[in-house]
């Protein structure tokens, strides 16, 4: 048989209130720390995604840089000996001099941009 709250004595009822009190100020506690969870959850993955974009950049990035790196190695590479020229067009360069080889300061300037970028794009990977 269950008494009702009336009939249980002072000291109980008080000692029951209390507790009951505490109860509800640890649950508003409990939620409040969720809330602040929820919040920081929201915060760390809005940072996340943030990241994920920032390194789909640099990836990007980075695949142009070593496009234009191997280009300049390609053009750095020795050539081949040329063929005898046979279209009217390629024997008039011939005769008024003109090449695609690069002079040797060229060379060197494009040997040192390669250098560069090379340097930049491990930089840019370590950061990744």
């Amino acid at each position: 048989m269950v008494r009702p709250l009336s009939s249980v004595p002072g000291d109980t009822s008080a000692l029951f209130e209390s507790q009951l009190s505490q109860l509800s100020h640890s649950l508003a506690e409990l939620r409040a720390a969720d809330r602040r969870r929820d919040a920081e959850l929201r915060a760390l993955r809005s940072i996340v995604r943030e990241a994920d974009e920032r390194a789909r950049s640099l990836d990007m990035v980075l695949a142009e840089i070593d496009e234009l790196l191997r280009a300049g190695r390609a053009l750095l590479e020795p050539t081949e000996e040329p063929t005898p020229p046979t279209t009217l067009f390629e024997r008039m360069r011939t005769r008024i001099g003109a090449t695609s080889q690069l002079e040797p300061r060229q060379r060197e300037v494009l040997a040192e941009l390669v250098a560069r970028m090379s340097s930049v794009r491990e930089q840019i990977r370590s950061c990744l």
